[in-house]
């Protein structure tokens, strides 16, 4: 009940802040549930308290439940990259790296082990500007070449497998820091384009669909849900236009009809610490 208690609250867009602090009044229930628990940590990554996050993960023996595939690790993973960025704005090349390394390895506790075809694009990305830091420029493009990887199309992404859109960007960013700046502008322009041609669209599950990347136990709204991800997606291709008025316009927008859409928060910080704030190297 207390799950499905939060899921409503979250649906109603109930700030992150009064989400928590009702978990936080029963943490006897808050310990019997693996989704409850990864929601948890996902209030506190978005509210920047990543090593808390990391270190309710890592105390918790999860196990694979249906709808749940791939939410656990992606917490483990958006706690490290958290640190990640405190570190990099600190100077803090060597912790970067380190903590990049261990984002790359998935510790059984998480009970579930990566999908075939893993790109990781965000995780590359921010070893290639950890190595800058460090000074191996090699090493930097190294891992900006493997953060170039995979498809470069845009999608709905209703199902846990499908490439989220956050990778593109990171995808756009790594050309950019290649000195790639015309196949960085042409994907990032893709990404607009999408979302302006699909906007108005709605997309129906598959009848056979399965793991979807949210269970909700409350009808929401397909329409709304929709139009938030391909504003999303439009805000992901200005970031990486370096148009950063209007991204912090739709993703402003999208927080105020939900302000659990992490990617929003998450990209939302992104703008407003030094507009992108990693410098790129050629």
């Amino acid at each position: 009940m207390l799950y499905e208690y939060d899921q409503l609250h979250r649906l109603l867009g109930t700030p992150i802040a009064t989400r928590r602090a009702v978990l936080e009044q029963t943490p006897e229930l808050l310990a019997q549930r693996d989704d409850l628990t990864c929601e948890y940590a996902a209030m506190l990554n978005m509210q920047e308290h990543h090593q808390q996050a990391l270190d309710v993960l890592m105390a918790r023996n999860f196990h694979p439940w249906e709808g749940g595939e791939g939410r656990v690790a992606s917490q483990y993973v958006a706690a490290l990259v958290g640190l990640v960025r405190t570190a990099l704005q600190s100077h803090q090349a060597t912790t970067a790296i380190t903590l990049l390394e261990q984002a790359l390895h998935y510790p059984v506790n998480l009970g579930e082990g990566k999908l075939p075809g893993s790109n990781e694009n965000h995780i590359r990305y921010y070893l290639g500007c950890a190595w800058q830091h460090a000074g191996d420029l090699a090493r930097a493009r190294h891992e900006w070449h493997l953060a170039t990887r995979g498809d470069g199309q845009p999608s709905s992404a209703q199902y846990y497998n499908d490439q989220p859109p956050d990778l593109l960007l990171y995808q756009g960013l790594a050309w950019h820091a290649l000195g790639e700046t015309t196949k960085a502008h042409e994907l990032c322009t893709r990404l607009v384009h999408y979302a302006t041609q699909h906007r108005d669209q709605t997309p129906a599950p598959d009848y056979f669909a399965v793991s979807l990347p949210t269970f909700l136990v409350f009808d929401d709204n397909p329409q709304q849900r929709h139009r938030i991800h391909c504003d999303y997606v439009a805000a992901l291709g200005h970031i990486g236009l370096g148009q950063w008025d209007e991204a912090r316009t739709l993703l402003q927008g999208i927080l105020a009809v939900e302000p659990s859409h992490q990617g929003s928060v998450v990209h939302l910080r992104f703008c407003e610490t030094a507009q992108g704030g990693f410098p790129h190297a050629h």
